[in-house]
Protein backbone atom coordinates (compact mmCIF):
# COMPACT_ATOMS: atom_id res chain seq x y z
CA UNK A 1 0.00 0.00 0.00
CA UNK A 2 3.19 2.48 0.65
CA UNK A 3 4.32 1.73 -2.61
CA UNK A 4 0.85 2.42 -4.31
CA UNK A 5 0.69 5.69 -2.58
CA UNK A 6 4.24 6.62 -3.09
CA UNK A 7 3.40 5.83 -7.07
CA UNK A 8 0.21 8.18 -6.61
CA UNK A 9 2.11 10.88 -5.34
CA UNK A 10 4.64 10.59 -8.53
CA UNK A 11 2.15 10.52 -11.29
CA UNK A 12 0.26 13.65 -9.52
CA UNK A 13 3.61 15.94 -9.48
CA UNK A 14 3.80 14.67 -13.02
CA UNK A 15 0.44 17.07 -13.55
CA UNK A 16 -3.04 15.44 -15.02
CA UNK A 17 -4.89 18.58 -16.20
CA UNK A 18 -8.41 18.52 -15.32
CA UNK A 19 -8.65 15.16 -14.98
CA UNK A 20 -9.17 14.17 -11.01
CA UNK A 21 -9.06 10.10 -10.96
CA UNK A 22 -5.53 8.49 -10.96
CA UNK A 23 -5.31 4.79 -12.48
CA UNK A 24 -2.64 2.59 -11.12
CA UNK A 25 -2.26 -1.20 -11.05
CA UNK A 26 -1.49 -3.28 -7.96
CA UNK A 27 -1.41 -7.12 -7.78
CA UNK A 28 -2.80 -7.34 -11.28
CA UNK A 29 -6.28 -5.19 -10.33
CA UNK A 30 -6.98 -1.89 -11.18
CA UNK A 31 -6.99 1.06 -8.33
CA UNK A 32 -8.97 4.48 -9.30
CA UNK A 33 -8.44 6.91 -6.55
CA UNK A 34 -10.39 10.01 -6.47
CA UNK A 35 -9.76 12.85 -4.15
CA UNK A 36 -12.49 13.00 -1.44
CA UNK A 37 -15.22 15.23 -0.97
CA UNK A 38 -15.39 14.74 2.45
CA UNK A 39 -15.65 18.07 4.59
CA UNK A 40 -13.28 18.75 7.72
CA UNK A 41 -15.59 19.77 10.63
CA UNK A 42 -14.26 21.30 13.52
CA UNK A 43 -15.55 20.03 16.70
CA UNK A 44 -16.19 22.29 20.19
CA UNK A 45 -16.06 20.61 23.46
CA UNK A 46 -20.03 22.20 25.08
CA UNK A 47 -20.68 20.82 28.40
CA UNK A 48 -18.68 17.52 27.72
CA UNK A 49 -19.86 16.74 24.67
CA UNK A 50 -18.16 17.11 21.17
CA UNK A 51 -20.73 19.46 18.90
CA UNK A 52 -19.93 20.59 15.10
CA UNK A 53 -20.96 24.34 14.03
CA UNK A 54 -22.40 22.66 10.63
CA UNK A 55 -24.24 19.96 12.22
CA UNK A 56 -26.83 22.54 14.32
CA UNK A 57 -30.24 21.96 13.40
CA UNK A 58 -33.33 22.81 15.17
CA UNK A 59 -33.39 19.93 17.77
CA UNK A 60 -29.85 20.64 19.17
CA UNK A 61 -29.85 23.84 18.79
CA UNK A 62 -33.06 23.70 21.33
CA UNK A 63 -30.94 21.83 23.80
CA UNK A 64 -28.36 24.43 23.81
CA UNK A 65 -28.57 28.06 25.85
CA UNK A 66 -28.57 31.45 24.30
CA UNK A 67 -24.86 31.90 25.93
CA UNK A 68 -23.78 28.24 24.91
CA UNK A 69 -25.20 28.89 20.84
CA UNK A 70 -23.01 32.32 21.09
CA UNK A 71 -20.08 31.20 22.05
CA UNK A 72 -20.41 28.69 19.74
CA UNK A 73 -20.76 30.74 17.05
CA UNK A 74 -18.34 32.69 18.12
CA UNK A 75 -15.56 30.08 18.68
CA UNK A 76 -16.50 28.80 14.93
CA UNK A 77 -16.15 32.37 13.47
CA UNK A 78 -12.81 32.80 15.33
CA UNK A 79 -10.55 32.84 12.34
CA UNK A 80 -11.95 35.16 10.64
CA UNK A 81 -9.27 37.89 10.61
CA UNK A 82 -11.82 41.27 10.32
CA UNK A 83 -13.58 40.27 13.02
CA UNK A 84 -12.05 43.42 15.01
CA UNK A 85 -9.56 46.08 14.93
CA UNK A 86 -6.03 44.90 15.93
CA UNK A 87 -5.23 47.18 18.46
CA UNK A 88 -8.20 46.43 20.34
CA UNK A 89 -7.33 47.32 23.85
CA UNK A 90 -10.23 46.49 27.10
CA UNK A 91 -11.06 49.88 28.21
CA UNK A 92 -9.93 48.74 32.14
CA UNK A 93 -6.67 47.75 30.74
CA UNK A 94 -6.45 51.10 29.44
CA UNK A 95 -7.40 53.50 32.61
CA UNK A 96 -5.56 51.03 34.75
CA UNK A 97 -2.03 51.45 33.06
CA UNK A 98 -2.45 55.34 32.96
CA UNK A 99 -3.55 55.28 36.49
CA UNK A 100 -0.53 53.31 37.36
CA UNK A 101 1.63 55.46 35.58
CA UNK A 102 0.41 58.83 36.90
CA UNK A 103 0.42 57.12 40.90
CA UNK A 104 -3.26 58.19 40.92
CA UNK A 105 -6.37 55.75 40.59
CA UNK A 106 -8.77 55.03 38.13
CA UNK A 107 -11.50 57.28 39.83
CA UNK A 108 -9.62 59.96 40.03
CA UNK A 109 -7.89 60.10 36.57
CA UNK A 110 -12.03 59.99 34.95
CA UNK A 111 -12.74 62.58 37.09
CA UNK A 112 -14.99 60.93 39.64
CA UNK A 113 -15.47 62.89 42.59
CA UNK A 114 -15.80 60.89 46.98
CA UNK A 115 -19.68 61.62 46.43
CA UNK A 116 -19.41 59.80 42.93
CA UNK A 117 -20.46 62.18 40.53
CA UNK A 118 -18.63 63.15 37.56
CA UNK A 119 -18.13 65.15 34.20
CA UNK A 120 -18.92 62.64 31.40
CA UNK A 121 -18.18 64.44 29.18
CA UNK A 122 -14.36 64.81 30.11
CA UNK A 123 -14.36 61.22 30.63
CA UNK A 124 -14.94 60.21 27.36
CA UNK A 125 -12.26 62.90 26.11
CA UNK A 126 -10.20 61.35 28.93
CA UNK A 127 -10.94 57.72 27.88
CA UNK A 128 -9.86 58.41 24.14
CA UNK A 129 -6.73 60.08 24.79
CA UNK A 130 -5.85 57.46 27.25
CA UNK A 131 -6.16 54.93 24.87
CA UNK A 132 -4.55 56.89 22.20
CA UNK A 133 -1.18 56.67 24.66
CA UNK A 134 -0.97 53.08 25.54
CA UNK A 135 -1.40 52.24 21.87
CA UNK A 136 1.43 54.49 20.80
CA UNK A 137 3.25 53.31 23.45
CA UNK A 138 2.29 49.50 22.97
CA UNK A 139 3.88 50.60 19.23
CA UNK A 140 7.04 51.95 20.49
CA UNK A 141 7.59 48.58 22.93
CA UNK A 142 6.85 46.05 20.00
CA UNK A 143 9.07 48.23 17.56
CA UNK A 144 11.83 47.74 20.34
CA UNK A 145 11.69 43.94 20.73
CA UNK A 146 11.92 43.63 16.53
CA UNK A 147 8.20 43.91 15.28
CA UNK A 148 7.60 45.66 12.01
CA UNK A 149 4.29 47.47 13.54
CA UNK A 150 3.78 48.67 9.61
CA UNK A 151 2.41 45.58 8.85
CA UNK A 152 -0.37 45.96 11.44
CA UNK A 153 -1.65 49.35 9.64
CA UNK A 154 -1.91 47.10 6.09
CA UNK A 155 -5.40 46.44 4.92
CA UNK A 156 -6.68 42.95 6.51
CA UNK A 157 -8.08 41.50 4.04
CA UNK A 158 -5.27 41.16 1.63
CA UNK A 159 -2.90 40.91 4.62
CA UNK A 160 -1.32 37.16 4.32
CA UNK A 161 -1.17 35.74 7.45
CA UNK A 162 1.22 33.81 9.63
CA UNK A 163 0.54 30.00 10.54
CA UNK A 164 2.42 29.78 13.89
CA UNK A 165 2.40 33.20 15.76
CA UNK A 166 -1.00 34.01 17.20
CA UNK A 167 -1.76 37.77 18.45
CA UNK A 168 -3.38 37.23 21.59
CA UNK A 169 -6.06 40.52 23.09
CA UNK A 170 -8.48 41.09 25.85
CA UNK A 171 -6.71 39.79 28.71
CA UNK A 172 -7.00 40.85 32.36
CA UNK A 173 -3.97 43.69 32.98
CA UNK A 174 -2.86 41.96 36.26
CA UNK A 175 -1.91 38.97 34.14
CA UNK A 176 1.71 38.18 33.60
CA UNK A 177 4.10 36.64 31.19
CA UNK A 178 4.83 33.31 33.58
CA UNK A 179 0.57 32.62 33.28
CA UNK A 180 -0.07 33.33 29.58
CA UNK A 181 3.35 30.92 28.82
CA UNK A 182 1.41 28.50 30.84
CA UNK A 183 -1.55 28.89 29.22
CA UNK A 184 -0.25 28.68 25.79
CA UNK A 185 2.56 25.94 26.31
CA UNK A 186 -0.24 23.49 26.87
CA UNK A 187 -0.04 22.65 22.88
CA UNK A 188 3.48 23.07 21.94
CA UNK A 189 7.04 24.53 22.50
CA UNK A 190 6.65 28.74 22.48
CA UNK A 191 9.70 30.05 20.64
CA UNK A 192 9.09 33.69 21.33
CA UNK A 193 6.38 35.51 23.72
CA UNK A 194 6.27 39.45 23.58
CA UNK A 195 4.47 41.09 26.28
CA UNK A 196 4.37 44.85 26.43
CA UNK A 197 4.08 46.42 29.92
CA UNK A 198 0.88 48.15 28.70
CA UNK A 199 -0.74 44.82 28.51
CA UNK A 200 -2.42 45.95 25.19
CA UNK A 201 -1.74 42.86 23.35
CA UNK A 202 0.67 39.48 23.59
CA UNK A 203 2.70 37.87 20.74
CA UNK A 204 2.86 34.24 20.82
CA UNK A 205 5.29 32.71 18.77
CA UNK A 206 5.42 28.35 18.18
CA UNK A 207 7.57 26.31 16.86
CA UNK A 208 5.74 24.36 15.19
CA UNK A 209 2.71 25.15 12.74
CA UNK A 210 0.08 22.41 14.05
CA UNK A 211 0.91 23.15 17.99
CA UNK A 212 -0.10 26.59 16.87
CA UNK A 213 -3.30 25.71 14.96
CA UNK A 214 -4.25 23.53 17.88
CA UNK A 215 -3.53 26.21 20.31
CA UNK A 216 -6.00 28.37 18.49
CA UNK A 217 -8.99 26.60 17.94
CA UNK A 218 -8.79 25.13 21.40
CA UNK A 219 -8.34 29.09 23.06
CA UNK A 220 -9.66 30.69 21.07
CA UNK A 221 -12.57 32.54 22.97
CA UNK A 222 -11.88 30.86 25.74
CA UNK A 223 -11.96 32.13 29.82
CA UNK A 224 -8.94 33.26 31.44
CA UNK A 225 -9.70 34.64 34.55
CA UNK A 226 -12.93 36.21 33.93
CA UNK A 227 -12.20 37.17 30.21
CA UNK A 228 -12.78 35.59 26.89
CA UNK A 229 -9.41 35.49 24.51
CA UNK A 230 -9.64 36.99 21.72
CA UNK A 231 -7.20 35.59 19.21
CA UNK A 232 -5.67 36.68 15.68
CA UNK A 233 -3.17 35.25 13.09
CA UNK A 234 -0.53 37.71 13.14
CA UNK A 235 0.56 39.18 9.85
CA UNK A 236 3.56 37.07 8.28
CA UNK A 237 7.09 38.25 8.84
CA UNK A 238 6.26 39.90 11.29
CA UNK A 239 9.51 40.49 13.20
CA UNK A 240 12.34 42.65 11.31
CA UNK A 241 14.66 40.09 10.28
CA UNK A 242 12.06 37.12 8.80
CA UNK A 243 11.12 40.36 7.09
CA UNK A 244 14.69 41.29 5.41
CA UNK A 245 15.09 37.83 4.86
CA UNK A 246 11.21 38.02 2.74
CA UNK A 247 12.13 40.79 0.84
CA UNK A 248 15.77 39.29 0.05
CA UNK A 249 13.73 36.80 -1.43
CA UNK A 250 11.47 38.65 -3.06
CA UNK A 251 13.95 40.88 -5.03
CA UNK A 252 15.77 37.82 -6.00
CA UNK A 253 12.67 36.01 -7.40
CA UNK A 254 12.16 39.49 -9.38
CA UNK A 255 15.02 39.46 -10.72
CA UNK A 256 15.14 35.79 -12.15
CA UNK A 257 11.94 36.89 -13.44
CA UNK A 258 12.37 40.36 -14.94
CA UNK A 259 15.66 37.67 -16.88
CA UNK A 260 13.66 35.75 -18.06
CA UNK A 261 10.73 37.82 -18.93
CA UNK A 262 10.38 39.22 -23.08
CA UNK A 263 7.78 42.30 -21.51
CA UNK A 264 10.56 43.60 -19.17
CA UNK A 265 10.09 46.96 -20.41
CA UNK A 266 6.42 46.90 -20.37
CA UNK A 267 6.36 46.15 -16.68
CA UNK A 268 9.25 48.35 -15.71
CA UNK A 269 6.75 51.04 -17.49
CA UNK A 270 3.98 50.10 -15.42
CA UNK A 271 6.01 50.43 -12.27
CA UNK A 272 7.20 54.23 -13.10
CA UNK A 273 3.80 54.98 -13.28
CA UNK A 274 2.64 53.41 -9.97
CA UNK A 275 4.88 54.90 -8.40
CA UNK A 276 4.92 58.20 -10.38
CA UNK A 277 1.07 57.83 -8.69
CA UNK A 278 1.86 57.53 -5.27
CA UNK A 279 4.58 59.97 -5.31
CA UNK A 280 1.94 62.12 -6.28
CA UNK A 281 -0.57 61.49 -3.76
CA UNK A 282 2.26 61.67 -1.18
CA UNK A 283 2.90 65.58 -2.57
CA UNK A 284 -0.67 65.94 -1.72
CA UNK A 285 -0.52 64.66 1.18
CA UNK A 286 2.06 67.72 2.36
CA UNK A 287 -0.08 70.57 1.89
CA UNK A 288 -3.85 69.27 3.35
CA UNK A 289 -4.27 70.72 6.30
CA UNK A 290 -8.20 69.19 6.46
CA UNK A 291 -9.50 65.94 7.77
CA UNK A 292 -13.19 64.05 7.68
CA UNK A 293 -13.52 61.92 10.58
CA UNK A 294 -16.35 59.18 10.11
CA UNK A 295 -18.54 57.30 12.60
CA UNK A 296 -18.74 59.68 15.32
CA UNK A 297 -21.08 58.54 18.29
CA UNK A 298 -24.37 60.59 17.97
CA UNK A 299 -23.85 61.46 21.50
CA UNK A 300 -20.89 63.35 21.20
CA UNK A 301 -20.59 67.23 20.95
CA UNK A 302 -19.01 69.52 19.51
CA UNK A 303 -17.25 70.82 22.46
CA UNK A 304 -16.29 67.22 23.28
CA UNK A 305 -14.40 66.66 19.50
CA UNK A 306 -12.57 70.47 20.29
CA UNK A 307 -11.11 68.85 23.45
CA UNK A 308 -10.21 65.65 21.72
CA UNK A 309 -8.78 66.61 18.25
CA UNK A 310 -7.25 69.72 20.11
CA UNK A 311 -4.57 67.99 21.74
CA UNK A 312 -2.67 67.61 18.62
CA UNK A 313 -2.64 71.17 17.02
CA UNK A 314 -4.62 74.35 16.80
CA UNK A 315 -7.90 73.86 14.91
CA UNK A 316 -9.09 76.26 12.51
CA UNK A 317 -12.71 75.04 12.53
CA UNK A 318 -14.98 72.26 13.06
CA UNK A 319 -18.16 71.25 10.98
CA UNK A 320 -20.60 68.99 11.62
CA UNK A 321 -23.53 68.09 8.96
CA UNK A 322 -26.53 67.82 10.93
CA UNK A 323 -30.06 66.26 9.85
CA UNK A 324 -33.26 69.10 9.73
CA UNK A 325 -34.69 66.60 12.40
CA UNK A 326 -32.12 67.22 14.79
CA UNK A 327 -28.24 65.71 15.52
CA UNK A 328 -25.56 65.05 13.31
CA UNK A 329 -25.13 62.57 10.68
CA UNK A 330 -21.97 61.17 12.51
CA UNK A 331 -19.29 62.56 10.65
CA UNK A 332 -17.43 66.30 10.85
CA UNK A 333 -14.84 68.23 9.01
CA UNK A 334 -12.06 69.39 11.00
CA UNK A 335 -8.97 71.37 9.93
CA UNK A 336 -6.06 72.84 11.46
CA UNK A 337 -3.72 75.66 11.08
CA UNK A 338 -0.76 73.33 9.91
CA UNK A 339 -0.09 69.99 7.83
CA UNK A 340 2.03 68.76 10.56
CA UNK A 341 -0.59 69.27 13.02
CA UNK A 342 -3.54 67.55 11.13
CA UNK A 343 -0.88 64.44 10.13
CA UNK A 344 -0.43 63.85 14.21
CA UNK A 345 -3.79 63.83 14.96
CA UNK A 346 -4.74 61.10 11.95
CA UNK A 347 -1.99 59.22 13.16
CA UNK A 348 -2.28 59.14 16.82
CA UNK A 349 -6.63 58.64 16.87
CA UNK A 350 -6.67 56.79 13.95
CA UNK A 351 -6.72 53.25 16.17
CA UNK A 352 -8.74 55.42 18.76
CA UNK A 353 -12.04 54.88 20.27
CA UNK A 354 -14.51 57.39 21.07
CA UNK A 355 -17.59 56.61 22.80
CA UNK A 356 -16.98 52.95 21.90
CA UNK A 357 -17.14 53.80 18.23
CA UNK A 358 -13.78 53.19 16.11
CA UNK A 359 -12.72 56.48 14.70
CA UNK A 360 -11.96 56.18 11.07
CA UNK A 361 -10.04 59.27 10.05
CA UNK A 362 -8.92 60.48 6.48
CA UNK A 363 -8.34 63.60 4.54
CA UNK A 364 -11.04 65.25 3.45
CA UNK A 365 -11.48 66.26 -0.63
CA UNK A 366 -12.98 69.31 -1.73
CA UNK A 367 -15.30 67.68 -3.06
CA UNK A 368 -16.31 66.05 0.26
CA UNK A 369 -16.62 69.67 2.31
CA UNK A 370 -19.82 70.68 0.15
CA UNK A 371 -22.90 70.30 2.25
CA UNK A 372 -25.55 68.25 0.59
CA UNK A 373 -29.42 68.51 0.45
CA UNK A 374 -31.09 68.54 3.39
CA UNK A 375 -28.57 69.10 5.19
CA UNK A 376 -27.47 72.08 7.45
CA UNK A 377 -23.76 72.81 8.85
CA UNK A 378 -23.10 73.69 12.60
Amino acid sequence: VQKLFQQYEHTMRGGRGDDPMISLTLNGRNVHILPSNYKYRELYCVDGQEISYDDLDDELKSSLSFKQLRDLKLRHNAKNDVNWNTFFIPTDNILRHNAKQLNTTKSQLLGVDDSGSSNSKNMAVTTALAETAVVSKTKHFLAEHGIDVDKFNQSKARTIRSRNIILVKNFPYNSTRNELKEKFEKFGQIAKLVLPETKACAIVEYLNAKDAQTAFHNLAYSKFKHLPLFLEWAPLNLFSKSEEHGEIQKQVLQTQEEDEDDEEDGIKRHRKRKRSEVDADADEDVNKTKVIVKNIAFEADKKELEQLFGVYGKIKSIRIPRKFGGGHRGFCFIEFDTNKEAINAKNALSASHFYGRHLVIQWASSLNTSPTKKTRIE
